[in-house]
């Protein structure tokens, strides 16, 4: 026997040692699976290659043992050669050398790779197990500040825990959950359970805040999202997250992941990167809110005071024409007052004086239809300023924005002269008042300070 023959020989025992573990490591897999998945009717090139390569390794080894003996048997049937074993070849020992280099490096392969097919064996187990683990469901039911969250299971589970509610932005923050009843839960296919959410309160923190508000007070990048942690009826621990949204019209949907995971497993999404420069600008904006509020106030109060001053003037438009028609109405009065005076003081000094002691009486501005004597020109004077007086008392009487504290008497009137002249100063003066008050509003409005 050659060297080239032990080290064919050597090199097959072994791979037949490798092929035997492989096949012990796929029986160990078929018995975890155990109808947890079905292999595909058209595997893969890959996985059959590394399957079977040693099976394919050995039967090329052992074609090379015997392909020299053939062609020895060969050569002395048709040449007649000598049956004398040919010598060993000079390369022999380094073949053999090679050959125990490559035993024992792929036995060290082996070992270093050890821990990655227990790995694998492990991440097997676990698919097999998620694929039969129970789809547990929450509904939330809108019952106005507080809500009732409603578990739903496809299959007998008990769940263990409600984590926080995680909101998240460029911080985040979460909300400890506080039930009623409290977990553990035992939920069944056919039988939720309803829990009502009595408030979410912050870690140390002694507050509690409705659901609805918390979500109300998110932005549109917020991220919020809670954990659930329940367990089947044979103690597997699984884990499964809800993505909560807030409509429009303020319900909210508790939106499940596609799949379930193991405990502790569960990925929660990163919120997307917001602008830096934005938050700084608010930042600002939220310091220098308390300087421009007030400013903002100020203005207010500015614009509100413009604003009744500039309705102040729009109303008192008729007002001011009315200011200036009692302006107008107690110069007149002015005018009678002084005419008065001047035809009695007249009457005193003239050759031919009557009697003006009762100078609006009947007698004096009324004329006789019988006499045919002249008319003296003081009772001329006198019926004339009585038809101004009666246009004057006219005016005063026909407009109700004309009413004042003072009104003239109607005529004839027995009244003497000298309560003639103060009922006239009286009524004057009154006139005035008056139009003095309509200007009231009129004038604090221009002066900034409308009532």
């Amino acid at each position: 026997m050659s060297i080239g023959d032990v080290v064919l020989g050597l090199a097959g025992l072994y791979l037949l040692r490798q092929q035997n573990q492989i096949f012990r490591e796929q029986n160990q897999i078929f018995a975890v699976q155990s109808g947890a998945t079905v292999p595909s009717e058209h595997p893969p090139t890959i996985p059959k290659l590394r399957r079977y390569w040693p099976m394919l390794v050995m039967t090329i080894l052992v074609l090379l043992v015997w392909a020299p003996i053939g062609y020895n048997y060969y050569d002395r049937q048709v040449h007649g050669s000598s049956a004398t074993a040919p010598p060993d070849s000079p390369f022999a020992p380094w073949l053999l050398l090679v050959g125990i280099l490559l035993i024992f490096g792929h036995d060290l392969y082996l070992r270093s790779k050890g821990r990655s097919l227990q790995t694998s064996h492990e991440t097997q187990r676990n698919i097999a197990l998620l694929a039969h683990a129970p789809r547990i469901r929450v509904d939330y039911i809108d019952t106005g500040q507080k809500g009732v969250l409603e578990f739903k299971s496809d299959k007998p589970s008990t769940v263990r825990r409600v984590r926080p509610l995680l909101s998240r932005e460029h911080y985040e923050t979460e909300h400890e959950f506080s039930l009623i009843p409290s977990p553990p839960l035992s939920v069944d296919a056919n039988s939720p359970i309803k829990c009502k959410i009595t408030g979410l309160r912050r870690q140390n923190s002694p507050d509690f805040n409705s659901l609805v508000d918390i979500l109300r007070a998110g932005t549109e990048q917020s991220l919020n999202s809670v954990l659930i942690d329940y367990d089947d009826d044979h103690g597997n621990e699984f884990s499964r997250r809800f993505d909560l949204k807030r409509s429009q019209d303020g319900s909210i949907a508790w939106i499940s992941s596609p799949s379930v995971d193991l405990k502790g497993q569960t990925q929660i999404p990163e919120p997307t990167r917001q602008d830096l420069a934005e938050l700084w600008r608010q930042k600002q904006w939220a310091a220098n809110y308390p300087e421009e509020r007030t400013s903002a106030l100020q203005y207010a109060t500015e614009l509100e005071a413009n604003a009744k001053r500039f309705h102040v003037l729009t109303t008192a438009f008729h007002d001011l024409t009315a200011v200036g028609q009692l302006q107008l109405l107690a110069e007149e009065v002015e005018y009678l007052e002084s005419r008065l005076n001047q035809i009695i003081m007249e009457n005193s000094v003239d050759g031919q004086p009557i009697d003006l002691s009762r100078p609006l009486s009947s007698e004096v501005i009324t004329i006789d239809s019988v006499s045919n004597s002249s008319i003296p020109w003081q009772q001329r004077s006198m019926m004339a300023l009585r038809d101004r007086y009666e246009v004057h008392r006219y005016r005063v009487t026909n407009r109700s924005a004309f009413q004042c504290r003072v009104m003239p008497p109607n005529t004839p009137s027995n009244l003497t002269k000298e309560q003639w002249s103060t009922i006239l100063s009286d009524h004057r003066k009154a006139l005035i008042e008056k139009a003095q008050e309509l200007a009231k509003r009129h004038l604090e409005a221009l002066s900034g300070n409308p009532q």
